[in-house]
């Protein structure tokens, strides 16, 4: 069974057509609304506590294993935040919990 798909690309000129619509909507929203706050924020993934399995010691020492959490591969986001004014806020970071 084969169904059919369709994709498409915009030309440059559609595309700063779209551009400057979505700008003007934007500046028209924020002047209505008298918005004088504007955020943007960014955020990024980040791997932290890696323990590795294997490490480098001479021939015959003993292994000691230690437990551990289990959580050697788990990700926590990281934020960035900024504002119009080009403040730039302290980084803060979102980590995963059992609900």
């Amino acid at each position: 069974m084969q169904a059919k798909t369709r994709s498409g690309q915009s030309n440059r000129e559609q595309g700063e057509v779209a551009l400057l619509e979505f700008s003007l909507r934007i500046r028209q929203l924020i002047q209505y609304k008298n918005i004088t706050d504007i955020y943007n924020a960014d955020q990024t993934g980040i791997n932290f506590g890696y323990i590795p399995k294997q490490t480098i010691d001479r021939l015959g020492a003993k292994t000691v294993w230690i437990g551990c959490s289990g959580h050697e591969e788990d990700l926590m986001t990281a934020m960035i935040l900024g504002d119009v004014k080009g403040t730039k806020y302290p980084l803060f970071l979102v980590l995963k919990s059992k609900a």
